[in-house]
């Protein structure tokens, strides 16, 4: 199981991976077996790691990130890959729909909701007009989720400044930079690099008393005053599925992609503290999960 970076989320995928093939009757150690193998976020490491299992022969690739997805095609020689933890394989370049796709490749995929965090951040700020958001120009993830980000907003009626980041040492300044723009809010769309820098995203936007809303479960504890994060957990379970079907013998040019669209919302009452803001009653009993600290 190659992935990109090391995370809550990443963890979550892996943990619906590992469970959701036990719920197809597999057993691991004697049907299979695992190595989950992770790139801390170094697409060399990344790509010395596919490399290395293709080369040991394994029957399948279960690949959790996009990066992930994008090395095992590139380098797997023609090795069954399943994916999880993918917002968009088409625009990663596996497939044009969802029965038409690279031959050797399938898997479970979901974008962030969007559009269902807009009335959470109008009901938390009814005056608010500008969102801020960072996004990675060289992740294909991050760009189409800041595509998605942009028209959700636009939709709802809010000014967006966006700023773009190449890599963790640009995030303070860039974080900066979004803050002293007089913002509302920063509607963090999602990648790997803001991921795994968010807590300078967060101590930043708190330091401007700006509220962060985001969309990876991992930041709910970070600083963010509310998450929408798809359930990374189902999402691994939904690709376990499609994987034991291609180790019981389908070929994965037979099996569609899956789109995935659970989603749980995460609320912070420290980080909203924080900021100034109080979570009404109502927002509460809607959440998945509310975090005192």
């Amino acid at each position: 199981i190659p992935s990109y970076v090391n995370s809550e989320d990443v963890s979550e995928a892996e943990r619906g991976l590992r469970e959701g093939l036990k719920k197809t009757g597999l057993v691991e150690g004697q049907d299979y077996t695992i190595a989950m193998l992770n790139a801390q976020g170094d697409m060399a490491t990344l790509n010395g790691m596919v490399d290395s299992a293709v080369t040991a022969n394994a029957d399948l690739l279960l690949t959790i990130s996009t990066q992930a997805l994008q090395s095992s095609v590139q380098r797997s020689r023609g090795t069954p890959i399943v994916f999880t933890m993918v917002a968009n394989p088409f625009a990663a370049g596996v497939g044009t729909t969802e029965a038409k796709h690279l031959p050797n490749v399938t898997g479970a995929y979901g974008a962030n909701d969007v559009r269902r965090m807009m009335p959470i951040i109008r009901q938390l700020l009814p005056n608010a007009r500008k969102l801020g958001t960072l996004f990675v120009p060289t992740e294909v993830n991050s760009v189409y989720s800041y595509e998605l980000l942009a028209e959700a907003a636009g939709a709802a009626k809010y000014e967006l400044v966006s700023a773009p980041v190449n890599a963790g040492t640009d995030v303070l300044d860039a974080t900066q930079s979004l803050c002293d723009q007089h913002l509302d809010a920063i509607c963090l769309s999602n990648s790997n690099l803001t991921g795994a820098t968010f807590p300078s995203i967060a101590q930043s936007a708190n330091k401007a008393k700006v509220p962060i809303f985001a969309f990876l479960g991992s930041t709910a504890t970070q600083g963010a005053v509310a998450v929408l994060t798809r359930d990374y957990y189902d999402m691994g379970v939904d690709s376990a599925s499609l994987a034991a079907r291609v180790m019981r013998g389908e070929q994965p040019a037979t099996i569609p992609f899956h789109q995935s669209t659970a989603s749980k919302l995460y609320l912070n009452k420290a980080s909203a503290r924080a900021v100034g803001l109080e979570l009404p009653d109502e927002l509460l009993k809607a959440a998945d999960q509310v975090f005192e600290k």
